[in-house]
This record gives structure tokens, C-alpha cells and sequence, in this order.
């Protein structure tokens, strides 16, 4: 990093007074240095188009606009410290409402069950199994699982107090059994250190110092490999909100054991756990299907049903039988007895209905006392 201008050093100064984490000033200087070895001008003399041009360059090295939003983001604040102390002036080149890219809003990813026992499984060190469980059971962040000190632990009352969160909040979590249980372990075979840190490096450079970030990471990657699973250490405190969260657990209670500042960072859970909004879907949709459901065939109509017996019956005789139609004396078309002999046949197709008129003569039939069946 080459040496800063005033601008940014007084701008450090501001930094440190307002007792922004380390981690902060160091990222903001960062991205300074990056931004001032492209422009190559003086801080005063940056103008929107400088900024722009350091977006599409940003862009073309592949850097995601959520990562260029946090480098315009320092920018900007720059900018707006120089404006409210010595130049009231001067007009910040970063403006959002140019400069902000749209970024996307992914669920948080979160491990299913059986991917966290995958995970679980090949852990070979009781350190690296009681830090993974802090963060599955506890939530932790990976920074805090560094900055962790023996006094913040109180494992009779399962609990332990976190000092180092993020923006300083501090808060109180809890230790799920087997979080206790991993974390027991390990303290038993933890070797006597001068340092207050509860992870330390066991062997090489750093023997006996405490675990860096990176070192963490390294282990979860060497660990990931052996798997095949795609994940980072914050992706276990992703599924420890989210099964909190699946199981019951108040929104507010979730959002003080992470430690979130705003209730909407702890609300992005809920896209990926909701039980209610799911019990909400099924009960709705199984209403909706129902109203859906197809109605019940119709009853046939009297007309359908003569025509699928053979038609209406004839004009009417006396005792009101039908001459063609089927009767429990005489036998539909289909069923017609065979005459030796005759040439006379049944009716097949109905007749109109006769109204007006006596009732003739009946034709002879099978019930008929003149019908002879034998030959003539």
C-alpha cells in the first residue's frame, strides 16, 4: 500500500475515534488504496466520471456488485466526513443514486440435516468440533469464535457471553448439550497457554497462540473437500436460524441470540423458514382444489334411458302395456322368441303414442289365448 494522503489519514484518525473494529478501518483503508492507484489523482480532485470508471473496472475483474457497493460505500463515507469537517464545500463525486448497483437477495444457504451430519462425520479434532458446534449451536460468528476468551465461558449454566460481536453489541448465548459436551472435551485436552484465547493452534509457527480467522476457514475447507459440500462457516449460522426458526422459535428471540441490530436482518430467515406461511399454503390450497374438484356426472334423463333400452314404448292398449315396448310378460327386440314358420316380426322401432280414439283389438301374442304357435 502506498502512502496515503492527508485526506485518508485524517479520515483513519476519525475512524479510530469513533472505535470502528479494526477489521473495519483496515477494509476501508483497503479499498481506498484500490480505488486512489486507478484514478491516480488527488482525493480532492475525483470527479463521478473517476467513479464510474472504477466501477467497470471493478466489473471487469469479476468482483460482485455487492463487493463494489462496499467499496463505494467507503468511498462515499469519506467523502462525507471531508464535507462536514473541512471542506463544507466540496460536492462527494459518489452519488448513490448513480453509483449503487442493483444487487441480487439469494436465500440464505442453509445445510440440510443430512449434509450437517456429512459434515459432522469427518471432523478428526475435538478443537475443530467444538468451534464447527459453536457456530451450528450458538450462532456465532467465525470473528467471535476467534476473539472468544476463557472468562466468557460459563459451562455449568451453559451459556457464555459474547464481548467481541460485530458494532460492539454484546450478548448473552447458549449451549446446546452437545455444543457443552464438544467444548468440555476439548478444554480437558487444551494445552496450558498464556493466551486467554479458548481456540489455539496446536502445532507449527503459531503453536500455542490463538486461532486466526483464516486458519478457521482453511480447516472448514480442508473439511468441505472431504465431503463434496459447498459451504462456509457462516453458513452454519445460517441453519442455526433457520432451525430455530422451523422449530418454533419467536423472530425476536432469533434475531437477540445472532445479534442482529434490525429485526429485518433476522426476516430473511423466514423466506427460507416459515412454518406458518406453509401451513398457510396447504390450508389455503387444499380450499381452492376443492371448489376446483369436478362435478358428479349427471343423472341420466328418461329420453337416454329409453334410448339405451330400445326406444319409447307404443301406443298404449288396454291395461295401459305398450305393444312394443319391453314387459315383464313380453320380451324386448333383443329378446324376441323365434316363431317356426312366420313371417310376422316384432317391432323394433317405437310408435307414436295414439291419444284419440277406443283401443282396438289387441295383436295376439304369447299371452293371447288365440295365439298358436304351430304351423298352420
Amino acid at each position: 500500500m502506498k502512502e496515503l494522503p492527508e485526506e485518508v489519514i485524517s479520515f483513519r484518525r476519525y475512524l479510530k475515534r469513533r472505535q470502528c473494529a479494526p477489521h473495519t478501518v483496515r477494509s476501508y483503508l483497503h479499498d481506498w488504496d484500490l480505488f486512489l492507484r486507478q484514478v491516480n489523482k488527488p482525493v480532492l480532485e475525483v470527479t463521478p466520471q473517476d467513479v464510474e470508471a472504477f466501477i467497470e473496472a471493478q466489473q471487469a475483474q469479476g468482483r460482485t456488485a455487492t463487493t463494489i457497493n462496499r467499496r463505494l460505500t467507503s468511498l462515499r463515507r469519506l467523502y462525507t466526513y471531508l464535507r462536514q469537517s473541512d471542506y463544507p464545500d466540496l460536492e462527494p463525486p459518489v452519488q448513490p443514486a448513480l453509483h449503487r448497483l442493483r444487487t441480487p437477495h439469494p436465500l440464505p444457504r442453509c445445510l440440510r440435516e443430512e449434509e450437517v451430519q456429512r459434515f459432522f462425520a469427518v471432523l478428526d479434532e475435538d478443537r475443530d468440533r467444538a468451534l464447527f458446534l459453536l457456530m451450528l449451536r450458538a450462532g456465532l460468528r467465525v470473528q467471535e469464535i476467534v476473539a472468544l476468551q476463557m472468562e466468557d465461558l460459563d459451562l455449568p449454566h451453559q451459556q457464555m457471553e459474547i464481548q467481541a460481536s460485530k458494532n460492539g453489541r454484546e450478548r448473552l448465548v447458549y449451549l446446546s448439550p452437545d455444543a457443552q459436551a464438544a467444548l468440555q472435551t476439548y478444554l480437558d485436552q487444551r494445552p496450558p497457554s498464556p493466551c486467554s484465547e479458548v481456540f489455539l493452534v496446536p502445532k507449527g509457527r503459531g503453536q500455542g497462540h490463538g486461532i486466526s480467522v483464516r486458519g478457521i476457514q482453511k480447516r472448514l475447507e480442508y473439511y468441505a473437500a472431504q465431503t463434496g459440500l459447498s459451504l462456509t462457516c457462516h453458513s452454519l449460522r445460517h441453519t442455526f436460524a433457520s432451525q430455530l426458526l422451523n422449530h418454533g422459535a419467536d423472530m425476536a428471540t432469533v434475531q437477540l441470540l445472532l445479534g442482529h441490530a434490525h429485526v429485518t436482518t433476522t426476516q430473511r430467515y423466514a423466506r427460507v423458514s416459515n412454518p406458518k406461511a406453509r401451513e398457510d399454503y396447504f390450508r389455503g390450497m387444499a380450499r381452492v382444489l376443492a371448489r376446483q374438484a369436478p362435478a358428479p356426472p349427471p343423472l341420466p334423463s328418461p329420453k337416454d334411458v329409453e334410448k339405451e333400452e330400445g326406444g319409447r314404448p307404443e301406443t298404449t292398449g288396454r291395461g295401459g302395456r305398450g305393444l312394443g315396448g319391453p314387459s315383464p310378460d313380453r320380451p324386448g327386440p333383443a329378446e324376441a322368441p323365434f316363431r317356426p314358420g312366420g313371417t310376422e316380426s316384432l317391432l323394433t322401432e317405437p310408435a307414436p303414442v295414439v291419444q284419440a280414439g277406443p283401443p282396438g283389438p289387441r295383436e295376439p301374442g304369447p299371452s293371447s289365448p288365440a295365439f298358436d304357435p304351430g304351423p298352420r
